[in-house]
């Protein structure tokens, strides 16, 4: 998720908190049946697209997040906006990277979409 940080500044962490559940929600209403949604730490979620997927479906997923995170949300006397980075990393049936390296290619994709600005997707290359 983009801005946590600037949500919990300004609303408080309960509100945050409220926020990082509701975007967990979206992101498994998002995902197809045979994807792990998972959050694995602070703002950082992840997908884990167990079956094939052409390269079209993988970009439709991830407009699909971002669509599904970019509906604002009522908190308490608040209304919350919020996009992701999405960093995503493909593993090609000849590749030998184990998934701790797939995370790691994932997140360093992450962090070049954060550059871009808040609501993109970069694909590690």
């Amino acid at each position: 998720m983009d801005n946590l940080k600037a949500i919990n500044d300004s609303y408080g962490h309960l509100i945050g908190d409220e926020a990082l559940q509701i975007a967990g929600h979206r992101l498994q209403k998002s995902a197809r049946p045979s994807d792990l949604v998972a959050r694995v730490g602070g703002d950082e979620f992840l997908v884990l697209v167990l079956d094939s997927i052409t390269a079209d479906a993988l970009d439709e997923l991830a407009n699909q997040v971002h669509g599904a995170l970019q509906q604002p949300v009522d908190i308490e006397s608040a209304t919350i906006r919020f996009s992701a980075s999405i960093g995503i990393a493909v593993r090609r049936p000849d590749d030998q990277r184990t998934l701790p390296e797939l995370l790691r290619d994932a997140d360093a994709a992450m962090y070049r979409a954060k550059a871009g600005g808040p609501g993109r997707t970069a694909y590690h290359r």
